[in-house]
C-alpha cells in the first residue's frame, strides 16, 4: 500500500461554487486513490474534473494530513446550520464553477425520440397501403 494526497472539488458551499480540499488516502495506485476519493461524502461525484491532483507522499506527511483533516470543521459538519456556524471564512476559499452544466430533463428527449419513431412507422405503413 502506498500513501496518496488527492485534491478534489467539494460541494455544499453555495450554488455553482466549489471548494478545493485535500484528502489523504492509502491505496495501491493513484487511480484507485482517485476512485476512493470520488466516492467520499462532500466530493462532487458526477463532475468529470472533480479530482484535480493525485500525488504520492510518504507516511509522515500522510499522518500529518489525516490530523489536519480531523481538525478541519468542514469535514465535521453534519448540517448547513452547523457549517455556517463553524466555517465562517469558507466564502474566501470558494471558487465559481467554470461552466455550470445546464439542467436537461431526460424524459423530454425520450418522448421526442419515441414520437419520431412512431411517426416514421406510421408513414411507412401508410406508404405500404398505397402499393396494395
Amino acid at each position: 500500500m502506498k500513501y496518496w494526497k488527492v485534491v478534489a472539488k467539494c460541494g455544499h458551499v453555495r450554488k455553482n461554487r466549489y471548494i478545493l480540499k485535500t484528502f489523504y488516502i492509502k491505496a495501491i495506485n493513484g487511480s484507485e486513490a482517485a476512485r476512493i476519493v470520488r466516492g467520499m461524502s462532500r466530493v462532487k461525484h458526477d463532475q468529470k474534473y472533480a479530482i484535480r491532483n493525485v500525488t504520492q507522499i510518504d507516511q509522515e506527511e500522510w499522518k500529518e494530513g489525516l490530523k489536519q483533516n480531523r481538525e478541519d470543521p468542514y469535514f465535521s459538519c453534519r448540517s448547513i446550520q452547523e457549517q455556517r456556524r463553524l466555517c465562517e471564512g469558507i466564502d474566501y476559499e470558494t471558487f465559481y464553477e467554470e461552466k455550470p452544466e445546464p439542467y436537461r430533463k431526460k424524459t423530454h428527449a425520450r418522448k421526442h425520440l419515441i414520437h419520431g419513431q412512431r411517426e416514421k412507422e406510421w408513414k411507412k405503413e401508410r406508404s405500404m397501403k398505397d402499393y396494395e
